[in-house]
């Protein structure tokens, strides 16, 4: 509160909570929300109870992404020097005061003081901000105050909980001579009282679809309910922020800021009911299309927020050829969640790329490509689908897909006859018309949604899995194959205390017909000097293919588990990463009948690829770089044993 600010959202929530312990399950039901400065109901969902507890009784906590460990964890004396400092009554309660420290500079952990109960040797009240030296990134400050009082004999829960937020990108000093620079500030304050304990529900209660559910226009209550149902009152500062923030809204130089930021982070610049974009895709440069000039844009939520339409155009100099798409996508519903997409597109692409990777009209692509970008697909594609969401966490599409490909640049579509004589025919273009199932399950996740595309928020405790079955239907709009595809996925990221965390990635596939290989897989290659976490990084486009497949990708992040022990090192805060990729596979000849494989095209007949790294991220606070090691496949043309990759990286 010493820090003068300009207030720029508000929002409150009131919510019943139900737990049960056995089998674990938790609903809340959000009676109210009132937001001044963004009217989206998911923030109500967002500032609710299930998606900002601090459990101090936990051994870990996640906070920022990091593992940040509790002082009152089991094996907290390794980590904090405690100091008893004071005894005295605390409400009905006679409590000792403990303080604490970490042990070692950039841990993450606390500093504050903490209230023990003689008795039950309860944490009545606690008080705690992160260490100053904290290995962490844009935060100027963190600090959390909880108090929990006794409701029943030996049964202690949580009554207030207040949180603070300091966010700069440049960590403020406090020095006057330097220039201030301007940060986000947040406070987050929650009652919690009406405890009910051991008086159960029936099962049916704890089988609802969602854990938050959201009453019937939570925005729309008046102030008189407010008044009647807030825990605590609101004080005159924060009465005079509700008015304040609207004015906010208002201000020139306000609205400037959040043109900028929101161009920055979207890609896209809102003008009215228009969003051009997105910026990046501008100009670019590939050795078929020469310089391409790309003009594109969508309706933004000023224009609605049920449905949304997108086009673009695009010219190359060198083919002079125009390209351009068309796009389309609304909700049917929203409880429970119902979208539809549609579109339309005739462009160039660059098939065997991870969905990580820059797209070919990427400036940045044009300029980190290691080499010429000429095996270029001609892809003219149609596409609709229907997406629900059956509850959170677990959605099914069903998609059908029309698209015909030709061969551009290096590439070459060719098949060997021998009627009347041997000889080389070439394959004008290849057409398929597919139906798909998608099918993503992830349990417990939650989300923050804005009109129609949403984040996932928090650290799932259990695998995310994912399902595609694809089915080519033979002769349908000419279309040259028939088919079934299969891939199953799984992935998730496992906390590991003080070790840091790691994420996984299993996936495989199987094909069932025959086809030409441009529609067999194709694995992610990258032939750019950006690290690409989904493809390897060591692999060229179109090196390798599969008719049937299993790969495994690992990546482990130490944050800083060795370089904060080094003394001066561990100023620069670089964190310490690694990671492993495999992938085996086998491949039937009979596709070859139907396309001959590139040179340089091969399957991996002779055990998996595999690929490790070990790198440094945090350099500058933004950047990673690795240094990767191709395992197998040395002797294959246009490669390296080693390769060294850089990306940005923005993290806590």
């Amino acid at each position: 509160d010493a820090k003068p600010y300009l207030p720029i959202f508000m929002t409150e929530t009131l919510s019943d909570v139900y737990y049960r312990q056995q089998p674990k399950k938790q609903r809340e039901f959000i009676r109210g929300t009132k937001v001044s400065g963004v009217e989206n109901e998911s923030i109500g969902r967002f500032m609710g109870d299930m998606y900002q507890n601090v459990n101090i009784y936990e051994n870990f906590l996640v906070i920022f992404g990091k593992n940040f460990i509790s002082p009152i964890a089991d094996g907290g004396r390794g980590y904090y020097d405690y100091y008893l400092t004071d005894s005295a009554f605390v409400g009905k309660n006679w409590c000792y005061k403990l303080t604490f420290t970490p042990k070692r500079v950039q841990e993450l952990a606390f500093t504050g003081e903490m209230w023990i109960s003689d008795t039950t040797y309860a944490v009545h009240r606690i008080e705690a901000g992160i260490a100053s030296g904290a290995n962490l990134n844009f935060v100027q400050g963190f600090w959390v105050k909880q108090q929990y009082d006794q409701v029943q004999n030996e049964v202690w829960m949580l009554t207030r909980d207040e949180l603070v937020v300091d966010l700069n990108v440049i960590r403020d000093t406090g020095e006057k001579n330097k220039n201030a620079v301007q940060g986000f500030y947040g406070r987050r304050t929650a009652t919690y009282r009406d405890f009910l304990i051991n008086e159960p529900r029936e099962d049916a209660f704890y089988e609802g679809v969602d854990d938050v559910v959201v009453e019937l226009d939570p925005l729309s209550l008046g102030a008189d309910y407010w008044d009647q149902n807030r825990h605590v009152p609101l004080t005159a500062k924060e009465n005079a922020i509700y008015h304040m923030v609207d004015t906010m809204k208002t201000i020139p130089r306000f609205r400037t800021y959040v043109d900028i930021i929101s161009t920055l982070a979207t890609g896209y610049y809102e003008k009215g009911k228009i969003e051009i974009g997105p910026y990046f895709t501008t100009v670019s440069y590939n050795p078929v299309e020469g310089m391409r000039f790309r003009l594109g844009g969508r309706t933004s939520n000023s224009f609605s927020n049920w449905v949304e339409f997108e086009g673009y155009s695009a010219y190359g100099l060198l083919d002079e050829r125009f390209k351009f798409g068309l796009a389309t996508r609304g909700f049917i519903s929203k409880e429970p969640r119902l979208l539809y997409r549609a579109s339309y597109k005739h462009d160039v692409e660059q098939l065997g790329q991870s969905t990580n990777a820059f797209r070919n009209d990427n400036i940045l692509g044009s300029f980190f490509r290691r080499n010429p970008n000429t095996k270029l697909t001609d892809v003219e594609q149609w596409k609709a689908s229907l997406e629900r969401e059956w509850f959170s966490g677990f959605t099914s599409e069903v998609m059908v897909r029309y698209r015909t490909l030709q061969a551009l640049g290096d590439l070459r579509y060719t098949r060997l006859s021998f009627e009347p004589l041997p000889r080389l025919d070439n394959v004008g273009s290849i057409r398929t018309a597919e139906v798909s199932l998608n099918t993503r399950f992830a349990y417990g996740e939650k989300y923050v949604s804005g009109e129609f595309d949403r984040i996932a928020v928090g650290i799932l405790k259990y695998p995310t899995i994912e399902l595609h079955l694809a089915y080519g239907v033979p002769g349908l709009l000419n279309s040259d194959h028939e088919y079934t595809k299969v891939v199953a996925r799984s992935y998730k990221r496992w906390q590991l205390g003080t070790a840091g965390w790691t994420r996984t990635t299993i996936e495989g596939g199987r094909i069932f017909g025959t086809l030409p290989y441009p529609l067999l897989v194709i694995h992610s290659g990258n032939e750019t000097f950006y690290l690409d976490d989904a493809s390897f990084n060591t692999m060229n486009f179109f090196e390798f293919i599969s008719d049937r497949y299993v790969q495994l990708f690992a990546e482990h992040h130490f944050e800083g588990l060795f370089f904060n022990r080094i003394p001066l090192l561990r100023r620069l805060k670089w964190r310490e990463v690694a990671t492993f990729k495999a992938v085996a596979g086998d491949l039937d000849q009979k596709h070859s009948d139907e396309l001959l494989f590139l040179p340089g095209m091969y399957a991996l007949y002779n055990g998996p690829f595999m690929e490790a790294s070990a790198g440094i991220e945090n350099v500058l606070k933004v950047l990673r770089f690795d240094i990767i090691w191709r395992l197998r496949y040395n002797d294959h043309p246009r490669t390296a044993p080693w390769a060294l990759r850089a990306k940005l990286y923005i993290n806590f």
